[in-house]
């Protein structure tokens, strides 16, 4: 069950979800610390209620001060109770065509990032036994788009860490849930204008990252995607731009609190129509592959 009278550590805070989930927390009587890349951020973080939210700097790509910033939050905020891993970028483009450094990137950001917060806070959670720990992996954790093979690498190695790590603490009294998040409304991961003007990263013909945490796409590529590839990024500039599938990021927070609250949070919670509809199709497909190749499969098997 969530405690009141601990802390929620949100990574990515200023983000658009990042800033619903600690306004929702804070409306519910939590204190909220949240992880920002810049001062003006950190200042219009804090600002949100005075004395219950602790804005701290934090380059997700600087591994050494992750462990350091955990030890400091619970001297000044109190004790971690939630861990929610919501930071994370996004890159747009082929796998044939982007860079090998936007895959370096991804790992950082979306995988290593969360697992070191983990490991800096998971010894005071055992001591307490006690404590929930939440990673944003979004619907990319589950289904795999074209065009965002990099991203959905990494939210997909951020899926099988989650499912092993509740496996793991599952007797130490600390829930371990991955939040596969649908369509956010216009917002989502911005905190100001993209420095290129893309409002979709997808639609242009670059290979693109964009930073959630930040909210600055920053161009890994500027040459013109194959012809061949046309098709996967317009699918998925289509998917990025449908106005029907996209939620709310306030509804969204409060649904994550709610399932917390519960004390039993799921090792998996689907946020979003487009997101529920997207794994059961994934669901039925898997099992009807399963059952076509059937035979193949069992002919492995030793004598």
């Amino acid at each position: 069950m969530m405690s009141q009278s601990g802390t929620i550590l949100i990574t990515g805070a200023n983000s658009c979800f990042g800033r619903a989930l600690a306004q929702a927390a804070l409306e519910e009587g939590f204190r909220v610390a949240g992880t920002v890349r810049n001062e003006a951020a950190r200042l219009a973080f804090e600002a949100l209620a005075p004395g219950q939210t602790h804005g701290y700097l934090l380059d997700l790509t600087d591994q050494g001060a992750i462990a350091l910033l955990v030890e400091r939050i619970e001297l000044e905020a109190g004790p971690i109770t939630v861990l929610v891993n919501n930071a994370g970028c996004l890159h747009a483009g082929t796998v044939e065509e982007s860079p090998i450094e936007a895959l370096e990137h991804q790992l950082a950001v979306n995988l290593i990032a969360p697992t070191i917060l983990i490991q800096a806070i998971l010894p005071q959670m055992r001591r307490r036994r006690a404590g929930q720990i939440v990673n944003v992996t979004t619907i990319g954790g589950l289904v795999g788009l074209p065009g965002f093979g990099f991203s959905h690498a990494s939210r997909f190695a951020l899926e099988g860490l989650t499912e092993s790590l509740r496996k793991e603490l599952k007797l130490l009294g600390i829930d371990v849930t991955a939040v596969e998040i649908g369509g956010l409304r216009p917002g989502y991961g911005r905190t100001s204008e993209p420095s290129t003007g893309d409002s979709n990263p997808a639609a242009s013909g670059d290979s693109v990252t964009v930073d959630f945490s930040s909210g600055v796409p920053a161009r890994t590529q500027t040459s013109t995607l194959h012809a061949d590839y046309a098709w996967a990024l317009g699918a998925s500039r289509a998917v990025a731009v449908t106005e029907s599938h996209l939620i709310d990021p306030g509804r969204a927070a409060r649904a994550l609190l709610a399932a917390l609250r519960t004390g039993a949070a799921p090792a998996h919670l689907l946020l979003g129509e487009n997101a529920v509809q997207w794994v059961r199709e994934k669901i039925a497909a898997l099992k009807a592959e399963i059952t076509a190749w059937e035979s193949v499969s069992l002919s492995a098997q030793a004598d």
